[in-house]
C-alpha cells in the first residue's frame, strides 16, 4: 500500500513537471490513477492502469505527466496547470486519462480524489471534481484536439443512505468543440475493475492504440469496444462522445513520413523513466525485481538506491512511536555490525546526486503536525548520509545557520540509519513556515548544492508532506 506521505510526494513531483515549455505540434497528456481512497472503498487497479497508459502514450509521442492517488487539492491544481499549459500556444493534441472512482449526481459527472469524504448528496460538489467544469476549460485550449478518457465507473463506493442517493456510472456529456470523450462503459453503467492487474478497458485501450498504427481515433475506440466486449462477455460496452471534425492518429501508418516522438532508449531505460515519474515503492520494487540482475547498469543502481531510501523512510514513519514529542530521535533501520574487511557498498557520488534530484520536488524534508507539536523530518537527507559532507539548513530564513547531525556511514549498508540518528526536530505548532536546505557533497572538491526551500502542506491533518517553493 502506498502511504499518505508517498502519495503526496508523487503528486507534488508531477505537478511541478508542468513548468516545461511547449512547442507547436506537441502532444501533452495528464494521466491520473486513484487507488488508495481514505474514506471509501479502495480499488486494486487504477495505479496500474495509469502506469500502462503512461507508457502507451509516451510511445505515441505524448509528453506524459502522471499522478497517483491524488487528494482534492493536488488533483485540482494538476488540472488547472494542465489547462493553462494548453492555452500557452498551439498544441496538436491533449489527452486526459483518469482511472478511479467516478459518479453522477443529477446528470453532473464527478471524479473522486482520494481524500473525498462524502456523507450526503449535497457534499459531492464540494468534495469531488466536476467533469463538466473541466470540459468547459478545455474549450479554451489551443490544442487541435482534446481527448478525455474516463475509466471511472468501477462501482458505487458509498454505503447506507448515501449509496441510494448517488448513482454509480457517468452521465452523457456534450463534448465541447474539438473534444473526444471516451467512457469505459455506457452512461449509468458500472465498469469492471479487472482481476489481471489492469481494468479490461485500459488493457484494451493500450492494445488498440499500439496495435493499430495509421488508424483514425474513431477506429481505435471501435477496436477498444470490440476487445472489451470479448473480454467481458458483452457485459461492458464502452461509449464515446465526439465533436471533432479533423483527423487524428495516435501512431502513423507503417512507412509514413509523419513524425512521432521516437527514442533510442532500451526497454530498461523506458521502464526506468516511467518509474522515475511515478516514484512509488511499489513501482521501484517492480523495476528492481525485473532488472535487478543487471547490477552494473547505472539506472538499476539508481533504482536500488531509490528503493532503499523509500523503504528507510517508510520504516522511519512506522518505527517512530513518538511517545514523547520532545524526543529528537527515532528508530529507523538498525544497521547490523559488519565484519572487518567487508567490501564497501557505498555508491559513486553521481548516484547520490541523482537521489538528490529525484527527491527535490518534495522529498528532502517533510513537515508533520502531531500531538499539538510541529515536526520537521530530515529522513530523506539522512538516507544519503554516506555521500554528504555537511547539511546546512535554516528555519524561516535563508541564513543556512544550522547543521544537521549526520548518521555515521556504514560502508556495508550505506542507506541504513541507526536508532540514534537525528531524523526530526520538534517545534511549537505553526512555528516553522519554511525550511531552507543546502548540502556539501563528499566529493573531491566538496561542492555545494543549490539551496532549496520548502513549506508545510495545508489541510493534511497528521499526515506529513512538503511543498517546494520556487
Amino acid at each position: 500500500m502506498i502511504n499518505f506521505v508517498t502519495r503526496m510526494v508523487i503528486a507534488v513531483f508531477f505537478i511541478l513537471a508542468f513548468s516545461f515549455s511547449t512547442s507547436a505540434g506537441a502532444r501533452f497528456a495528464l494521466v491520473v490513477g486513484n487507488s488508495q481512497y481514505e474514506n471509501i472503498g479502495s480499488l486494486a487497479n487504477p495505479v496500474n492502469d495509469a502506469v500502462l497508459i503512461s507508457s502507451t502514450l509516451e510511445k505515441a509521442g505524448f509528453t506524459v505527466t502522471t499522478i497517483m492517488d491524488a487528494d482534492q487539492r493536488t488533483l485540482k491544481r494538476a488540472l488547472l496547470n494542465y489547462t493553462r499549459l494548453l492555452r500557452r500556444e498551439e498544441v496538436e493534441a491533449s489527452l486526459f486519462f483518469y482511472a478511479g472512482h467516478g459518479l453522477q449526481v443529477d446528470g453532473q459527472n464527478y471524479l473522486l480524489p482520494t481524500s473525498a469524504d462524502i456523507t450526503s448528496k449535497g457534499e459531492v460538489a464540494d468534495e469531488a471534481i466536476d467533469v463538466n467544469s473541466f470540459l468547459r476549460r478545455l474549450d479554451e485550449a489551443n490544442s487541435s484536439i482534446n481527448i478525455v478518457i474516463l475509466d471511472a465507473c468501477r462501482n458505487n463506493p458509498f454505503k447506507g443512505s448515501v449509496r441510494s442517493l448517488i448513482l454509480g456510472g457517468l452521465a452523457p456529456v456534450d463534448a465541447p468543440k474539438g473534444t473526444y470523450v471516451g467512457y469505459s462503459t455506457g452512461s449509468g453503467q458500472v465498469a469492471l475493475d479487472g482481476d489481471q492487474g489492469n481494468s479490461p478497458y485500459t488493457l484494451a485501450l493500450s492494445k488498440a492504440i499500439l496495435g493499430n498504427p495509421g488508424a483514425q481515433i474513431e477506429d481505435v475506440f471501435k477496436a477498444v469496444r470490440t476487445l472489451v466486449g470479448k473480454v467481458t462477455g458483452g457485459q461492458q460496452v464502452p461509449y464515446e462522445y465526439s465533436s471533432i471534425t479533423g483527423r487524428f492518429e495516435f501512431l502513423p501508418a507503417a512507412g509514413s513520413s509523419v513524425a512521432v516522438a521516437t527514442t533510442n532508449e532500451s526497454q530498461l531505460e523506458k521502464d526506468f523513466n516511467i518509474s522515475m515519474k511515478i516514484g512509488t515503492k511499489q513501482v521501484w520494487e517492480l523495476f528492481v525485481n525485473k532488472y535487478g540482475n543487471q547490477k552494473e547498469n547505472f539506472n538499476v543502481q539508481i533504482a536500488q538506491t531509490k528503493l532503499a531510501a523509500l523503504k528507510a523512510d517508510e520504516e522511519a514513519r512506522k518505527g517512530s512511536t513518538l511517545t514523547s514529542v520532545q524526543q529528537d530521535k527515532a528508530s529507523v533501520i538498525i544497521a547490523p555490525k559488519q565484519g572487518l574487511g567487508a567490501k564497501s557498498k557505498v555508491p559513486n557520488m553521481q548516484l547520490y546526486k541523482s537521489m538528490w534530484d529525484a527527491n527535490l520536488p518534495a522529498g528532502l524534508v517533510a513537515f508533520r503536525n502531531y500531538s499539538g507539536k510541529q515536526l520537521v523530518y530530515f529522513t530523506s537527507l539522512q538516507t544519503m548520509h554516506c555521500g554528504l559532507k555537511e547539511v546546512r539548513y535554516s528555519i524561516n530564513s535563508m541564513a543556512l545557520d544550522k547543521r544537521l547531525k549526520l548518521a555515521k556511514c556504514n560502508p556495508q549498508q550505506p542507506y541504513s540509519i541507526t536508532s540514534d540518528t537525528y531524523i526530526y526536530s520538534t517545534f511549537k505548532l505553526g512555528t516553522v513556515k519554511t525550511v531552507a536546505v543546502q548540502v556539501v557533497w563528499q566529493d573531491k572538491y566538496e561542492t555545494e548544492s543549490e539551496t532549496v526551500v520548502y513549506e508545510p502542506c495545508k489541510d493534511v491533518g497528521e499526515g506529513s508532506c512538503a511543498w517546494r517553493l520556487e
